[in-house]
């Protein structure tokens, strides 16, 4: 239904073109289906690659490499990233409702008009990020780094925020109202 994406794999496993991510699989195949194997990365290594308006949702994507990527438009309801890679991905209005992305690096991440509602971001690193627009509602933010983050019009209603590491100043128009 989702067909192949083209990607550029890294690790000494896989040159360039070797691998395509098969959404119908959730993993990186070669020409004949077999999956690729990458130690210290996860089955798919280093990923990188467009996934615009893609379906990843429910998808196990633990401590995956996706920087740079290009994820605008993506469905990803209820993904597992922790511990993953998206320093400088494109996340612009991705739906990112009730993911796991505890200990994800999401440094200078663009994540305009994302949806992160229910989501758990606990000691996430979204320094540098710009969240304008973002809705957080709900979402768990415990011991998670936002300096230097852009959070204008930013909707953290019910968001935790216990420990965490806000920017100085909110700009005009972020909604905070959090637990406790």
């Amino acid at each position: 239904m989702f067909g192949a994406i083209a990607l550029l794999l890294g690790g000494p496993t896989a040159s360039a073109g070797d691998y395509k991510f098969d959404a119908g699989q959730a993993r990186c195949v070669d020409e004949d289906g077999r999956a690729g194997f990458n130690p210290g990365t996860g089955e798919c290594g280093t990923l990188r690659g467009w996934f615009d308006g893609l379906d990843l949702s429910s998808l196990s994507m633990i401590a995956a490499d996706l920087r740079k990527a290009h994820l605008q438009d993506a469905l990803m309801r209820a993904v597992d990233l922790a511990h993953g890679t998206l320093t400088g991905a494109d996340l612009r209005r991705a739906d990112l409702r009730y993911a796991a992305l505890s200990d994800t690096n999401f440094q200078n991440a663009q994540l305009q008009a994302a949806d992160l509602s229910w989501s758990d971001l606990s000691r996430a690193d979204l320094r540098g990020a710009d969240l304008r627009g973002t809705l957080l509602y709900g979402a768990t933010l415990v011991d998670a780094d936002l300096r230097g983050a852009r959070v204008g019009l930013t909707n953290l209603a019910g968001a935790d925020l216990r420990g965490a590491r806000l920017p100085e100043a909110f700009e005009d128009g972020a909604l905070v109202n959090h637990w406790p």
